[in-house]
């Protein structure tokens, strides 16, 4: 889950960890185990940070959890940009030779397992016939016992 700050409070709160705490950015990221880039994004607002990283936060520099400056709860996947386009127009680009390798790779994945789709098929087929004829093999032996 995601927590978004009321207007400039994610910065505040940052500040005030960071100052009572004698540290940089830099340093404050590393402690954390969190990319110094991405740390630069939750100082600057531009990204939301996750409430379990404001618990580590609370808990790593024994701090109270600022319930009353947290404006909303997010979902963790709130703001991810979409795949798509430009992603396919890269690996175009940048892997035009192996293109048809790859395509062969899976048109040959496909063909095995579309095989093996048939002779299951094949198999259920042919294991009805074969109750069919023990089957029939047992009627015709109790007619001929019988009569």
């Amino acid at each position: 889950m995601r927590l978004k700050f009321e207007r400039n409070e994610q910065r505040n709160f940052l500040n005030y960890v960071l100052i009572n705490n004698g540290l940089n950015l830099r340093e404050f990221s590393n402690n954390l185990n969190v990319n110094y880039s991405t740390m630069k994004n939750f100082y600057q607002e531009t990204r939301t940070i996750p409430e379990c990283l404001i618990d580590d936060i609370c808990n790593f520099y024994s701090l109270k959890f600022p319930n009353d400056k947290i404006e909303t709860e997010l979902v963790n996947s709130w703001g991810q940009v979409k795949g798509g386009k430009k992603g396919i127009k890269t690996t175009y680009r940048r892997h035009k030779s192996k293109l048809s390798e790859w395509r062969s790779k899976v048109a040959r994945i496909l063909l095995q397992q579309e095989i093996i789709f048939y002779l299951l098929k094949l198999m259920k087929i042919l294991q009805n016939f074969m109750v069919f004829f023990v089957e029939m093999d047992v009627f015709i032996l109790m007619k001929l016992v019988f009569v």
